[in-house]
C-alpha cells in the first residue's frame, strides 16, 4: 500500500518551501499565516518529522525538509503545468472530433465546408480512430462511433444513423454472375474490411442464411473494401448512407434485401462540453436530418 500523507497540507508544504515563507505562501493560497502553520504542523506530525526550523529571521528547511522539498516539487510542477494546460485548451476555438476513417472520408469532410461557412470562429481537429473513446481520459471533445444501442448514455449521445447492412457489387460483376438469390452469394467472392469481417455473417443470419459458413476476402478498411468492390473483385458489404457516392456514380448497385443490427452511429460528447462544441453536436444531428437518413427499423425479407 502506498503511503501518502494528507494532501491539502502537503500542498501547503509544497507552497511554503517553495516561497520560503509562510506568509508569501499564506498570500499565493489565500488563507491566513495561522492557517498555514497549523497545516504544516499536521504534515511533521503525520510524518513524525520536523520539516521547518522556526527562526528569528523566519523559517528555513531542516534536511529532512529539504529532502522531502526536492522528492515532491517536480510533481507539484507537472500537475500546475498540465492544470494550465488543461485550462488552455478548455479556452481554444478548436473541437477536437475522433471518428471512424471511413466515415470521417465518406460523410463528415464532404459537409465541413458548410460547418466552416457558418463557423468561421470554430477550427475542427479530426482524428482518425476505430478504438473506443472513454472522455474520462481521452483529449477529445466529440466521438462519432459505432456503439450498441443499449450502451449509450442518452444524456450525452445521439443517435446519428442505424447501421444497416447491405451486399453491393459493380454492375458488370451482377450481370457476369447472375446473382438472383441471397445464397447465389456462396458462388462468388465476397469482400470485407478487417474492422467490419462479421457483417457477412450477420447480414447472411439476416435473410436467414446463417447456419452457412463463408469465407470473404479482408482488407483493411471499408474504404478499400469498396474500391475492390468497384474494381469487380467480388461483393462487398456496406452500409447504405456511405454508399450514396457510389451508387449515384453507378459503380456500385445494391443487392437483395438491407439488414438492421442493434448498433448504431452514435455522436458523443464530454459531459464539459462548451457551447462550441455543442454547435458542432447540432449541426451534425441537423446534417443528418437533412440527408433523410432511414431511422426505422428495416426487415430481411
Amino acid at each position: 500500500m502506498r503511503t501518502i500523507p494528507p494532501l491539502n497540507p502537503l500542498h501547503v508544504f509544497e507552497t511554503s518551501a517553495r516561497l520560503g515563507n509562510f506568509t508569501k505562501a499564506a498570500e499565493e493560497l489565500g488563507v491566513t499565516q495561522s492557517a498555514v502553520s497549523r497545516q504544516i504542523a499536521t504534515l511533521e506530525e503525520s510524518l513524525g518529522m520536523k520539516l521547518f526550523k522556526r527562526e528569528h529571521k523566519g523559517i528555513a528547511l531542516t534536511v529532512d525538509g529539504q529532502a522531502y522539498f526536492r522528492e515532491i516539487s517536480p510533481a507539484f510542477a507537472r500537475i500546475a503545468s498540465a492544470t494550465d494546460s488543461l485550462i488552455a485548451r478548455r479556452k481554444t476555438n478548436a473541437i477536437r472530433v475522433a471518428a471512424y476513417p471511413t466515415f470521417s472520408a465518406k460523410w463528415l469532410i464532404p459537409r465541413l465546408a458548410r460547418f466552416n461557412a457558418t463557423h468561421q470562429n470554430i477550427q475542427v481537429k479530426l482524428k482518425t480512430s476505430i478504438l473506443p473513446v472513454n472522455f474520462d481520459i481521452s483529449p477529445f471533445d466529440v466521438a462519432i462511433q459505432l456503439r450498441p444501442v443499449e450502451e449509450m448514455d442518452p444524456e450525452f449521445s445521439a443517435l446519428l444513423f442505424w447501421d444497416v447492412i447491405q451486399p453491393y457489387c459493380s454492375p458488370a460483376f451482377l450481370d457476369r454472375h447472375r446473382l438472383e438469390r441471397p445464397d447465389d452469394l456462396f458462388s462468388v467472392p465476397l469482400l470485407a474490411s478487417y474492422y467490419r469481417r462479421s457483417d457477412w455473417q450477420d447480414w447472411m443470419a439476416g435473410v436467414g442464411l446463417g447456419d452457412r459458413r463463408l469465407e470473404s476476402n479482408e482488407f483493411p478498411s471499408s474504404l478499400l473494401t469498396y474500391k475492390a468492390a468497384a474494381e469487380g473483385l467480388g461483393a462487398a458489404i456496406g452500409q447504405p448512407f456511405l454508399m450514396e457516392d457510389e451508387i449515384a456514380s453507378g459503380t456500385l448497385v445494391p443487392i437483395f434485401t438491407p439488414v438492421q443490427r442493434n448498433l448504431a452511429h452514435f455522436i458523443m460528447w464530454n459531459r464539459y462540453a462548451n457551447a462550441r462544441v455543442r454547435n458542432f453536436v447540432r449541426w451534425v444531428r441537423e446534417e443528418v436530418s437533412a440527408s433523410n437518413p432511414s431511422h426505422g427499423p428495416v426487415s430481411a425479407s
